[in-house]
């Protein structure tokens, strides 16, 4: 995987397959470029041959995640004949944080660490 910063959004370049062997990779990855204060995200999935349950997994939790962080979020699938640089992601709201207590507030929790 290759981290690097374009035109203000970081882009995390997956050169592989991602399965459960990558995934904590992956995961950490985004983690850290969905942080408060951080810039849109995009995943370049154009180089990943396979992308596994667990992989799918990620992308949606950091989705959830930088959605409940307002930042831009994002990816290039497989065949998308767009450049890192066409694409734009788009800000979204920060979500409301569920009452505390809830199940709904015991998900978030394990979207948002």
């Amino acid at each position: 995987m290759l981290v690097r910063q374009f035109d203000g959004c970081v882009v995390i370049e997956v050169c592989g397959a991602i399965g459960p062997a990558r995934e904590a990779q992956l995961g950490r990855l985004l983690h850290w470029a969905i942080r408060p204060g951080g810039t849109g995200v995009l995943v370049d999935l154009r180089r990943a041959p396979e992308l596994g349950v667990s992989g799918i997994s990620v992308l949606r939790l950091a989705g959830e995640l930088a959605r409940r962080r307002g930042l831009p979020f994002g990816y290039l699938g497989p065949g998308d004949p767009r450049r890192p640089h066409e694409f734009r992601p788009v800000r979204t709201r920060p979500a409301a944080l569920p009452p505390a207590g809830s199940p709904a507030a015991e998900d978030a929790s394990a979207v948002t660490g």
